[in-house]
């Protein structure tokens, strides 16, 4: 099944795969970081304070900085601190702003696309159910993600002690950290499944965040030159590099980039019932916010619209199969792909154009993340409220003895 979609998708764009390419893939599933998995392995030999002191400092101050820093730590930060002769810093601030003048519409594809596409891959899934955190607390884990694209999508923030750089690193040790405990669970098949988070599944998700962005806001309408996709490839070929992604799976350019994409496809098992319970704790998130009737018409309507445009891009049967519902408003979606076709023209002809798009997306996107987070935080508030009244009253007598 996903081989069929994801050829549909970029096998039609790009010449197959030789056979060495897809032994590389197939090895990456049975290989995860061992930089940071050294690391994460020393941190349990040392206590707290002590490995976020020497983490941070590397983090802030660079490896050098830090006399008393373990081998390991040595190694993770001299491999990241190693600025690779392909980076172009002029093109990661060209993709940074590319992306971000997607505005809203680039989150969409990142939610609808990127974090869908993922679910449907049964291995992916058993990682993130394992978490026990995207599907308890969907809300929370999508403004986490929106926030570490915003920050590596920030130009300028990519270069050493930057936030981009930091939050890249600091995500590198958290999948070095659930790898490391779900690997420990006898419950977990690496022969089906995988490494948890392992080079592959990490690719996929770098890809789907790069080439995947720009195919999914080509089919909302937006369009791109050949230079801006290559610099956005680029920049996400670097976050790969900082996060673990072995230089050799790093595409360099639009076909390799289509055609790894196209591989990792291919090699994910088809969607369980995990991953049709992520699917739908995803889908069920912008529901959570809701306050009035019209609150609940205009969330309804946006989310068949963009549940939509999953189906145009991911294929009906794939939605099927995630257990979502079918789309009543996706007849309206080629009138609005048209509109917005038409305003994304005007952005290419008007003087400062591009310019003007980037300045209104990023802040389209800041302040959708500050308003879902104040939703967000006002919600939890609401339930530890409702938890403290039901909870049942102490007795005098036991009040007294405490």
């Amino acid at each position: 099944m996903l081989s069929k979609q994801y050829f549909s998708l970029f096998a039609s764009h790009v010449s197959m795969p030789q056979p060495a390419q897809i032994e590389l893939m197939r090895g990456a599933l049975l290989r995860g970081d061992p930089l940071a998995d050294a690391w994460v392995a020393r941190v349990h030999q040392l206590p707290p304070a002590e490995s976020t002191r020497l983490f941070e400092a590397a983090l802030a101050e660079g490896i050098d900085s830090v006399t008393d820093a373990p081998a390991e730590l040595v190694a993770l930060f001299r491999q990241v601190e190693t600025v690779p002769l392909w980076l172009n810093p002029s093109k990661l601030d060209v993709g940074a702003k590319v992306s971000r003048r997607a505005g809203i519409l680039g989150h969409f594809v990142l939610s609808d696309f990127g974090l869908m596409g993922g679910y449907r891959s049964a291995a992916v899934a058993k990682t993130l159910i394992g978490t026990g955190k995207l599907r308890d607390g969907a809300a929370e884990r999508l403004i986490h993600t929106g926030r570490f694209v915003t920050a590596v999508t920030e130009p300028g923030d990519m270069l050493r002690g930057k936030p981009g750089y930091e939050a890249v690193l600091r995500v590198r040790v958290v999948h070095a950290h659930v790898r490391k405990a779900l690997l420990q669970r006898p419950t977990w098949d690496s022969q089906v499944w995988g490494l948890p988070i392992n080079q592959a599944d990490t690719l996929g998700t770098n890809l789907l965040f790069s080439i995947g962005f720009i195919e999914g806001c080509r089919k909302w309408g937006l369009s791109f030159t050949e230079p801006e996709v290559e610099a956005v490839i680029h920049l996400w070929r670097y976050i790969g590099y900082l996060i673990g992604i072995e230089e050799a799976l790093l595409p360099s350019d639009t076909e390799s980039a289509r055609r790894a994409l196209y591989m990792v496809g291919v090699s994910q098992p088809d969607p369980d019932q995990d991953s049709v319970a992520l699917a739908r704790a995803l889908y069920e998130v912008p529901f959570t916010f809701i306050h009035s009737n019209l609150a609940r018409r205009i969330v309804t309507l946006e989310m068949g619209i963009r549940l939509g445009m999953s189906r145009r891009i991911l294929g009906e049967q794939a939605i099927d199969q995630l257990g979502l519902p079918p789309s009543r408003v996706r007849i309206a979606l080629p009138a609005l792909v048209g509109l917005i076709g038409t305003i994304d023209r005007a952005r290419r002809t008007v003087p400062f154009g591009n310019y003007v798009a980037y300045k209104v997306g990023s802040y389209v996107i800041k302040k959708g993340e500050t308003i879902l987070a104040a939703e967000l935080a006002r919600s939890k508030a609401t339930q530890a409220t409702g938890a403290a009244s039901s909870a049942p009253k102490a007795s005098p007598h036991a009040a007294a003895t405490r």
